[in-house]
């Protein structure tokens, strides 16, 4: 909550990736599934909000905010693979 209520959106989309991850270490695919969603909302929307500033965007920030939707869509594609939803997994990769 601590990350969102100050708009550090990337923050919070790695979060809930985190949670994710934990939550597919603990084969509890749907809950899982359910952080990596939101994961890839709040990078969305990091991402659109990031796209408005006047400045450039670093690299290595955008990068890291690349590599967490990556992440994300990766993991949300091994848990359709462990439901045996391979049309599903397929989207995600």
């Amino acid at each position: 909550d601590i990350n969102l209520s100050k708009k550090n959106l990337d923050a919070w989309s790695n979060d809930n990736l985190q949670i994710g991850n934990a939550y597919l270490n603990a084969q509890e695919n749907d809950k899982a599934a359910t952080y990596f969603q939101k994961s890839l909302e709040v990078f969305d929307n990091s991402t659109n909000e990031q796209n408005r500033l006047t400045s450039p965007t670093p690299l290595q920030y955008r990068s890291a905010q690349l590599q967490t939707g990556a992440d994300a869509l990766r993991n949300l594609a091994r848990v359709s693979v462990e439901k045996k939803d391979y049309t599903q997994a397929l989207k995600y990769y």
